[in-house]
């Protein structure tokens, strides 16, 4: 059945809000329950609160029907090829900068343990949850790299990104004040707003109010727009200078700078490099113990924080529907027509699944989460949509899946029936996620280099393998990977893989620290890439890895412990 209104977006919004507002005032869940049929929206719609749920009636039974896309509804812009989408979730999970501090880490600890010495024990409860944060903090004297003189062109970029003035002003403010792009004051504005104080200028000047879901979009859009930007070379890239200073996190997470770590003020020097979640269990004297082992080493000098772990928006998710686009082409790499059906921003403990995605540019965008699950998902087209240069590569999309700014985030059993630019995606710091039990036509693994660090591929089934270790990012960014990243039991049923490759030799600087275990091709050799410190096992052709699924088999091992 179709829904006699021509959009049916407000009411979506105005059953949302409700919920929203009951969990609040009777602190338990709630879902908004979609019944089956076709439903059209062309407004955002997205969950703004703690434990709401979005819930269609399944997959084909209940469909959400999207005919326009972002540009054409709130404005054109550029970020619409990396940003926003019209059913989402959006909270304020603050990065460690913007959140109030309850005690400095004033003693080295090392990966693997479980004791944290702090220099105030006060704040802390055991059985409750915190977060520790660790921004770009160059050792005392070491040499920093200072920011580029902004180019006209840059300048010009940032103060294009969108046509609607409330998004210009408020990705302008980020651009500045959370990104650190641009010196403050750059851009043109009076003072230094935040991206908060531009909403409230814009609306005080009589700025029609925007869905919180795109002003959460615009904020990460400058980000993206300017990695993205120096990627394709519509920017200049700025002179190469040194790598990160020794001693530095920046150069710690590239093995101490076995490879390439980026050029440091062009690696979002003010967020969270690691962004670590735990609970307390016990405190003591001048140390907290907490639940789960350190990922990494603590050291004084890094100055890392302990901060308060919350966020406006936990325990929501979206479940169970389609969502369906009216059929466009996809004309080049970074299309900003804006078809993007899912985003997720700042949130803690939400989840989008069960859920099929066709013909979008952009299937899931996740931006600042952490426990965050994306299950059960199937992309797909019902018609080949990649014209000019996107034809010729044979893509329909930009991104299916893009993960960034997080950690402890969960990606499983997807299905890419069609090709993207970019099929599944880690970009920007994001660490110590897992993308598990998945398989497609031809996926290929993008580590969009900027710090991903810690991250598990496992049980992936690439489909005709032609492309697997495929990745993008500027240059200036550092190595594909950061890091002790894993790849266990990536294969192609059609083909031996091999790893990824260099001028036709495999290539050691992707990342340093890198684990990878699988039946690869004869040309996969133990013990290589011994220089950058690899773990490579090579089961051999026709052979099967067991446990197929590590991250399956390790939570299945936790809980028998447990019990």
């Amino acid at each position: 059945m179709w829904l006699l209104a021509a959009d049916d977006s407000a009411a979506f919004q105005r059953a949302i809000n409700a919920a929203v507002a009951w969990a609040q005032q009777n602190g338990r869940g709630v879902a908004v329950v979609i019944p089956p049929g076709t439903y059209e929206i062309r407004q955002t719609v997205s969950i703004g609160g703690s434990n709401v749920v979005l819930r269609g009636s399944g997959v084909g039974q209940t469909t959400i029907y999207i005919p326009v896309g972002l540009q054409a509804v709130y404005g054109d812009a550029k970020n619409w090829a990396f940003q926003g989408g019209f059913i989402g979730l959006q909270g304020n999970n603050k990065a460690s900068k913007d959140s109030t501090r309850l005690a400095w880490v004033n003693r080295r600890s090392w990966r693997g343990e479980r004791r944290i010495y702090v220099d105030n024990t006060s704040a802390f409860q055991p059985g409750q949850w915190y977060k520790l944060g660790i921004a770009q903090n160059p050792v005392a004297g070491a040499p920093t790299t200072a920011a580029a003189t902004p180019s006209s062109s840059l300048v010009s970029n940032l103060t294009s990104m969108f046509s609607n003035p409330v998004l210009q002003a408020t990705a302008a403010a980020a651009a500045e004040n959370i990104w650190g792009i641009v010196p403050r004051g750059t851009l043109g504005r009076a003072g230094t707003p935040t991206p908060a104080a531009a909403v409230a200028a814009a609306a005080a000047a009589g700025a029609k109010p925007l869905p919180p879901l795109l002003i959460k979009a615009a904020e990460y859009a400058a980000a993206s727009m300017y990695t993205h930007m120096l990627e394709d070379g519509d920017i200049p890239l700025p002179p190469r200078t040194a790598m990160a200073a020794g001693g530095t996190i920046d150069a710690y997470l590239y093995g101490d700078n076995l490879v390439d770590s980026g050029t440091p003020s062009n690696m979002f020097p003010t967020r969270d490099r690691v962004r670590f979640p735990f609970r307390v269990v016990a405190k003591g004297n001048g140390y907290i113990d907490i639940d789960r082992p350190l990922p990494i080493e603590l050291r004084p000098a890094w100055t890392p924080v302990i901060v308060p772990f919350s966020s406006s928006n936990s325990d929501s998710g979206l479940e169970h529907f389609t969502v369906r686009f009216k059929w466009d082409t996809y004309d080049e790499h970074l299309d900003a027509k804006g078809y993007n059906a899912i985003a997720m921003y700042d949130t803690i403990n939400c989840w989008v699944r069960h859920i099929s995605i066709v013909d979008a540019t952009y299937g899931v965008a996740m931006n600042g989460n952490e426990f965050a699950t994306i299950s059960d998902i199937a992309f797909s087209i019902t018609a080949a949509r990649g014209r000019n240069s996107m034809a010729t590569r044979g893509v329909h999309g930009h991104h299916a899946t893009s993960m960034a700014h997080g950690s402890y985030n969960l990606q499983t059993r997807l299905y890419f029936g069609t090709r993207y630019y970019h099929d599944l995606s880690v970009d920007a710091l994001l660490h110590l996620s897992v993308f598990s039990d998945s398989s497609g036509v031809d996926i290929n693994i993008d580590n969009h280099k900027a710090g991903v660090h810690n991250n598990l591929f496992t049980n992936i089934n690439t489909g005709a393998g032609t492309r697997p270790w495929q990745s993008g990012g500027a240059q200036d960014r550092g190595a594909d990977s950061g890091a002790n990243s894993t790849w266990w039991n990536v294969y192609s049923p059609s083909r031996q893989l091999g790893l990824p490759l260099a001028s036709g030799a495999v290539d050691c600087g992707v990342g340093p620290l890198l684990n990878w275990i699988g039946p690869f091709s004869s040309s996969v050799v133990d013990g290589m890439c011994a220089a950058t410190r690899w773990t490579v096992d090579n089961i051999g052709a026709g052979r099967a890895l067991y446990p197929p699924d590590l991250f399956r088999a390790m939570r299945s091992y936790h809980y028998l412990l447990q019990a």
